[in-house]
């Protein structure tokens, strides 16, 4: 492949490159805009543009090393990977791990598909060189594949979705060799690409078929157990959300969730995701819970709130060490930690309105699982000062 690019004059595989570079921008700005990271890899693909522009300004002589030298290729194979994998949520997505030595490594991920559940490195350097690398006949330096992905092997089995360990796969665009793949393979790395002989070994006998992981989208067992936050009790039993969303109330926060409980009813929501599963809450959690509802809880709130604790496990306290470790700031107060923490103890997906303290607690690096639902306050009390809304005003 490299013989014939030098086939190219540099002038004409430089406007290739170009022409390259602005197609794969094009592309890169028809992808969801929900992709997390989406915004550093259309960064990396304008400074390579700018670059192999400037080479057209420059007055020294054009030569295919100076062309060569830029990242296009692994940028095309990212593009191209987020483009038909199912489900991807992030690209570039940094993960903090502790090693053997419980030294901290950050490692990136190139691209996360399946919501989470599969991790893809990415490589485009062609086979022959990654094997060599792999052999120890690299230049200085090199960090061979087998490395790499094996730290990504290990901080994935530190990050569980859902309690379900992520599947690390090696995407090989311009193939891999027969001795790595295998050697990968034992080491429960998955790997995607063309399969070809080992330098200087004979041709393969079979066909060169792609190697492709059992599950880069395969069903994950599904996590039955649910840990409530109060911000979902609360929302549960809630007046607004059993049918009382149809007032305009004197404070207008209470105003604002009525109508968006008429646009998106919370409650159908949570149902749902409560079938077949297990319901649990902490102690804390509970009695604050509690306080709340005897404070400013409605009759039928109430009434509400006791058939709803007559389903749900009550639990002791027991927030992981991961949580515990948080260091408390706006966003991350105590109870929150007690709460999310029990429930990383269950193994439990905790419900959620609380999206302020599952950013801040992933910006410490702890990432919990949990699923979120719109806000919802206790307003029963507050229904005789209310006006009854009128329901066109929610076109507006």
């Amino acid at each position: 492949m490299a013989d014939k690019l030098y086939d190219v004059c540099p002038e004409k595989l430089l406007s290739q490159r170009v022409e390259k570079a602005t197609e794969l921008l094009n592309r890169c700005d028809n992808l969801r805009k929900t992709i997390e990271g989406l915004p550093k890899l259309r960064r990396k693909l304008s400074a390579e543009l700018k670059f192999l522009t400037s080479l057209k300004s420059s007055e020294q002589t054009l030569k295919h090393s100076h062309i060569n030298s830029t990242n296009l290729s692994f940028l095309e194979a990212v593009l191209l990977t987020v483009e038909n994998e199912a489900d991807v949520t992030a690209v570039f997505k940094p993960f903090f791990s502790l090693g053997h030595n419980s030294a901290e490594f950050n490692c990136i991920v190139d691209i996360v598909a399946n919501h989470g559940l599969c991790w893809i490195k990415v490589t485009a350097r062609n086979a022959s060189a990654l094997h060599r690398i792999w052999q120890g006949q690299g230049n200085f330096g090199d960090k061979h594949i087998v490395h790499q992905v094996k730290e990504l092997l290990e901080a994935s089995q530190q990050h569980p979705v859902n309690y379900s360990i992520p599947l690390v796969v090696l995407s090989c665009f311009n193939g891999i060799t027969e001795s790595l793949a295998k050697t990968l393979g034992t080491s429960g790395i998955c790997v995607k690409g063309k399969l070809l002989p080992d330098p200087g070994s004979e041709a393969l006998t079979h066909v060169h078929s792609p190697i492709t992981p059992d599950r880069t989208t395969g069903n994950v067992q599904e996590c039955k157990c649910i840990n409530l936050d109060i911000t979902t009790m609360v929302a549960y039993v809630s007046a607004l959300t059993n049918g009382g969303c149809g007032f305009i109330f004197k404070e207008a926060v209470l105003t604002k969730q009525a109508k968006q409980e008429r646009l998106n009813p919370v409650l159908p929501m949570l149902e749902t995701f409560f079938k077949g599963k297990e319901l649990f809450a902490c102690q804390s959690a509970v009695r604050d819970f509690s306080g709340i509802l005897k404070t400013v809880g409605g009759e039928k709130e109430q009434e509400r709130a006791r058939a709803l604790l007559e389903r749900v496990t009550i639990v002791e306290d027991n927030p992981s060490v991961r949580s515990t470790n948080m260091k408390i700031s706006a966003s991350i107060k105590e109870r929150s930690k007690i709460i999310f923490g029990t429930g990383d103890s269950l193994k439990a997906i905790t419900t959620t309105a609380n999206v302020a303290f599952t950013r801040a607690a992933a910006s410490q690096g702890v990432e919990f699982s949990v699923f979120i639902h719109e806000s919802r306050a206790l307003t029963e009390s507050k229904e005789s000062r209310a006006s009854l809304a009128y329901f066109e005003q929610d076109v507006t």
